[in-house]
Formats: C-alpha cells, sequence, structure tokens
C-alpha cells in the first residue's frame, strides 16, 4: 500500500485534531507544527482552514456514498449496512457535533450542506423503496416514507450532537444511533424483515 500524499497526511491529521480538540480550537499553524511541517508547506495545498473543512467534506460524501450503494438485487446484511455508518458518524464527529458553528463560520458550507442534505433525503428515500422491493419493509403511503425519511435522517444526522450535549460523545456510544434507526424501521417492517435483522443479532448493539 503506497502512504498517503502530503495533501492526504494534512487532512488525516486536521481531522484528528478537530475531533480531539473541536475545530475552532485548531488552527492551520496548529495542523502545520503537529506534521512538523511550515505553514507555508500546507498553504501550497489549502489557503485556509475552511478548505481543509471542505475537503474533509469531500471525503465524508465520498463514504457516504457508499452506505446507499445496494440494490433489491444485491441487499447487504444489516451489519455490513450499519458498520459503513458507524464509521461514518465516529470517524466524522465533529462535523456533526460542532455544525452550527461551522455554518457561521463559513456560509458557503451551510449552503453546500443543503444541497448535500436534499440530495440524502433522496437516498435515504429510495433506500427505503429498495427495501420494500426486497420484502423487507412493508408498502408505505408516500406521506408516511416521506416523514419516515426526515426521521431517519434526523436521527443518523444529529446522533452525535445530541451525545455532545449530554457529555457521552465516545465512540461505544455512538453505535446506539444503530437501534434508534432500526426502532424507527421495525413498524414497519414484515416478518422477512425481521428475519433479515436477524441473520446479524450478533452484530453487537443491535437487539431483534
Amino acid at each position: 500500500m503506497s502512504s498517503p500524499s502530503r495533501r492526504d497526511e494534512i487532512l488525516n491529521t486536521a481531522l484528528k485534531l478537530f475531533n480531539e480538540q473541536g475545530s475552532a480550537n485548531v488552527s492551520t499553524r496548529h495542523i502545520a507544527e503537529a506534521m512538523g511541517i511550515s505553514p507555508g508547506n500546507l498553504y501550497y495545498y489549502f489557503p485556509h482552514k475552511e478548505a481543509i473543512i471542505h475537503a474533509i467534506l469531500d471525503r465524508a460524501e465520498a463514504l457516504f456514498e457508499e452506505v446507499y450503494d445496494f440494490d433489491s438485487a444485491h441487499l447487504p446484511s444489516p451489519k455490513s449496512l450499519l458498520k459503513r455508518r458507524e464509521h461514518y458518524f465516529w470517524e466524522y464527529r465533529f462535523f456533526q457535533s460542532e455544525m452550527m458553528l461551522l455554518f457561521q463560520n463559513d456560509p458557503s458550507l451551510k449552503e453546500r450542506f443543503g444541497k448535500l442534505q436534499q440530495k440524502r433525503l433522496k437516498e435515504i428515500e429510495k433506500m427505503l423503496g429498495v427495501l420494500q422491493e426486497a420484502g423487507i419493509l412493508r408498502p408505505l403511503k408516500e406521506e408516511l416514507k416521506k416523514i419516515l425519511t426526515q426521521n431517519l435522517w434526523i436521527v443518523s444526522n444529529f446522533w452525535n450532537l445530541f451525545l455532545e450535549i449530554e457529555g457521552r460523545l465516545f465512540e461505544e456510544e455512538t453505535k446506539g444511533v444503530i437501534e434508534n434507526i432500526l426502532a424507527l424501521l421495525k413498524p414497519h417492517m414484515t416478518r422477512e424483515g425481521i428475519a433479515w435483522i436477524l441473520l446479524d443479532n450478533e452484530h453487537e448493539g443491535v437487539k431483534a
């Protein structure tokens, strides 16, 4: 495996510091110092911290694309699907827990995330359709599907903020989002859907 590029090293270091200390407490100089490089070297790749945050969001977007990359003919196991989400929630936790502050500091980030949110809502709705086609979910009326889509997005996207407020933003706690997602889906599941969950009932933190 090839070593990461300098650009990737900067993003890796920034993400680690943002998660550990909060992005508001980390400057480009702090990132450069942690890497043992000059600020000028960092600025060659990123002119300011906001550019770094946008690049990190690029990464998060690419990872999240994988979460919904399946169809009814190639349905992943619940364990596989939820593992993808677990990684996303923990790896990019600073963004969720600091979202409003980030938007205040960078209105372009808020605009970008608004577009991303609409895209994700469509993907979640599509996912529900795939689960219906696979016989996992019962048929849903359009209004109910819309509400369920919004609730799934709200729970998944703001779970880390909830934990941050409660002082419980730890990796093990972030897995609690899985049970909350399943709690929203279970009332609409078929027997086949419940069996689908039971296939992976050994998955830590997931109860059928």
